[in-house]
């Protein structure tokens, strides 16, 4: 499987890192606006760059959305129409009615994997 991932700020990176760590994912490909950092990234954990979330989603099977998130109903709405599974970190949009609208696209797209990343959720801790 080759994963894309879309913002390699703090979490993305950490996305990044995982991902390549995982047997069964055969590439990561990365986008990011800053081109110094999807480089560094890049670099670091010899992952590919692409030039546009449009040229990303051509090249891969599934998304990690870890842009900021007045951008999470526009990169998954993208990512869904393009059908790709997608893990979006939350909050999954910054508003209401995105969120809304984004829950009906996701009505017609059931063959497709969609998660929000609430990693506190499952912790015996919190």
């Amino acid at each position: 499987m080759i994963f894309g991932v879309i913002g390699v700020g703090s979490m993305g990176r950490n996305h990044v890192r995982v991902l390549t760590e995982i047997k069964k994912v055969e590439d990561v490909v990365i986008y990011d606006v800053n081109r110094n950092q999807a480089e560094e990234i890049a670099e670091k954990y010899d992952a590919r760059i692409a030039n546009s979330v449009g040229e990303l989603l051509k090249e891969v099977d599934a998304v990690c959305i870890c842009s900021p998130t007045k951008f999470h109903f526009q990169h998954a709405s993208e990512c869904l129409e393009a059908g790709k599974h997608i893990l979006v970190e939350k909050p999954i949009s910054s508003s209401y009615d995105e969120g809304k609208k984004l829950l009906e696209l996701l009505k017609s797209h059931r063959d497709l994997v969609f998660g929000v990343g609430h990693i506190e959720r499952f912790n015996p801790i919190v």
